[in-house]
């Protein structure tokens, strides 16, 4: 072979050079003249030329028309073993060739002698040596294997006006690759951005740079960043801010039928909990931890409330708490009498005043009325919708439960204040002997008339028209029907407890049911006066229940009763006995 070339030569700086000028200008005429001889193998023409190869048409042109028949006489086994070592240094090559093309799309230059440019610069049409390139990518791979189009994935970085020029196969699609090419590039820019510059909460902005973002959303957990949890940890030290600044420990002058600052302070916990529904709708996880952190913001609302409030709510937590005194008072004298057994009936008037209901405790009961009803199940539902939509992963913490927790506290809370108030008012009519309903059933013969009842109870009605006055005074509609509701069931379980202690039937029980019919067309036709339409019938029908199961229950209380009577009586005489 007479060639200026061997196999396994090095070329000069010189010689590629001119090399380079040749395959510029014609590159099958400067292969002739570097390689004489049509007889010599394309396999050591490949060898050389890719020593000098660049990113243009002409080149990648030649490589193309050089490797094909050494692909051909590879299939048909006719290279020897030095031909076969050079056509896989020369494949390696190529395929450098080629991703070097591809990833330089915007920079090739065809009057280059290194075919780019130093810099990448707007294209309107592709290069000349980007459909060559393809060429020889077609026939060193299978383009329709995901093997191929996985490795275009890494090459390319192509835009839409190339894509539109039909240089790639169709099975090839540009656009989705560019998407997973830059998506990946903008998610760890957006991952060092958030690593460098914390947001410090869920702005617009923020959370719109995170739908932008498609693969930051998925990897969001794994980064573990805990952008979300500390967005939320500041959302609630921000509300519980707010509750100790709307809600100061401050004696209250003026007086409101619904604290203003519970409609405020709910109000920014809606506002505050829908900035998260997007962050919910893509990471649905982080409503449990939304829930947690809103209740915890309802329970120090009670409990700011409660200090604001705490004044007019001392009465009725002394009331308690005397009566607690008393009652370990009572046993004591009765462990230290020797009597182990006394008339549950029989108590002692130990009230030596009246108590007034002050405004003050309206606007308490009624602002606790109103977020029980109202404002927390807003909060409630809205939180539920999200639930209801997707699919939440944590089993051991369902959602719901700390709300419903909320639910039950205030329910207990309200029913607790409510019950206090009730004993006030009923003690009230404990004052004196002919305000005192159950003095005044004993009283009742059983020869007495109707009117005459009437008569004798017309001082405790009186009393309780009054109380009732002062009810719907400073209380709101539906704390009002409460209120009169559990004063009515007060009064109808004086006049059970009364029944049960009866033993004989006959006219003794005539009284009693004319006291129950005045009782209850009192408060029917009061309640009527002062709400009118806003009472339901289901608030009317009250005093049923007991004329129904009265004796029953009556009956069932005095077994209980007999049987813890008897079990005093035998520990009294075992005692006795041991003693003796």
């Amino acid at each position: 072979m007479s060639s200026r070339f061997s196999v396994g030569s090095t070329i000069s700086p010189e010689e590629s050079h001119e090399c380079l000028l040749g395959l510029k200008n014609d590159p099958k005429s400067t292969t002739k003249v570097l390689y004489p001889g049509s007889g010599e193998s394309h396999c050591l023409y490949l060898s050389h030329v890719m020593q000098v190869a660049v990113p243009t048409k002409n080149c990648l042109d030649l490589v193309h028309e050089l490797l094909v028949p050494v692909l051909n006489a590879q299939d048909e086994q006719k290279l020897t073993r030095q031909e076969k070592s050079m056509l896989i240094d020369c494949e390696e090559k190529i395929k450098k060739l080629v991703a070097k093309t591809f990833e330089n799309y915007k920079s090739l230059d065809e009057n280059s002698l290194t075919g780019l440019t130093g810099q990448s610069q707007l294209v309107d049409q592709a290069a000349p040596a980007l459909s060559s390139s393809v060429r020889l990518f077609r026939l060193l791979h299978d383009v329709l294997s995901p093997a191929a189009q996985d490795l275009l994935t890494q090459y390319l970085q192509a835009d839409i006006k190339i894509h539109n020029q039909h240089i790639f196969p169709s099975s090839v699609d540009l656009p989705k690759i560019a998407v997973v090419v830059y998506s990946l590039e903008l998610s760890k820019k957006v991952k060092r951005f958030l690593t460098a510059c914390p947001p410090s909460h869920p702005f617009p902005h923020i959370l719109q740079l995170l739908i932008s973002a498609v693969d930051f959303e998925k990897d969001l957990i794994t980064w573990n960043l805990r952008y979300v949890v500390n967005w939320i940890e500041d959302t609630r030290l921000n509300l519980l801010g707010l509750c100790k600044t709307q809600l100061p420990y401050v004696e209250i002058l003026t007086v409101e039928p619904v604290s203003p600052y519970v409609e405020h302070i709910y109000e920014q916990i809606r506002e505050a909990i829908n900035e998260y529904e997007i962050v919910i709708e893509k990471w649905p996880q982080y409503l449990l931890l939304l829930e947690t952190a809103v209740a915890n913001v309802e329970r120090s609302i009670i409990s700011l409330l409660e200090k604001q409030y705490r004044d007019c709510l001392m009465p009725l937590k002394d009331g308690i708490q005397k009566t607690l005194k008393n009652n370990v008072k009572k046993i004591g004298n009765t462990l230290k009498n020797g009597i182990l057994f006394t008339n549950p009936n029989q108590e002692k008037e130990t009230i030596s005043s009246t108590y007034s209901i002050p405004p003050q405790l309206g606007t308490f009961m009624n602002s606790l009325k109103r977020i029980m009803d109202t404002l927390h199940n807003r909060v409630k539902e809205r939180m539920r919708q999200w639930a209801q939509s997707m699919t939440l992963n944590d089993q051991n913490a369902p959602f719901g439960k700390n709300s419903d927790d909320i639910s039950v506290m205030l329910r207990k809370r309200y029913e607790k204040y409510l019950q206090s108030i009730v004993k006030k008012l009923v003690n009230n009519t404990n004052v004196n002997r002919g305000t005192k309903l159950k003095v005044i059933l004993e009283a009742i013969k059983g020869s007495e008339s109707e009117s005459e009842i009437r008569e004798r109870m017309q001082p405790l009605s009186l009393q309780v028209s009054l109380s009732i006055q002062n009810l719907h005074r400073v209380f709101c509609t539906a704390t009002f029907i409460d209120m009169s509701r559990g004063f009515w069931d007060r009064f109808g379980q004086i006049v059970l407890k009364f029944l049960e202690s009866k033993k004989e039937k006959g006219t003794s029980y005539k009284g009693s049911n004319i006291a129950l019919e005045i009782i209850e067309l009192l408060f029917t036709s009061e309640m009527q006066r002062f709400v009118g339409n806003a009472l339901q019938e289901v608030d009317l029908q009250h005093l049923d229940l007991f004329l129904t199961h009265g004796q029953s229950s009556a009956r069932t209380i005095l077994y209980i009763y007999l049987y813890i009577y008897f079990l005093y009586i035998f520990i009294l005489h075992f005692m006795m006995s041991w003693l003796h």
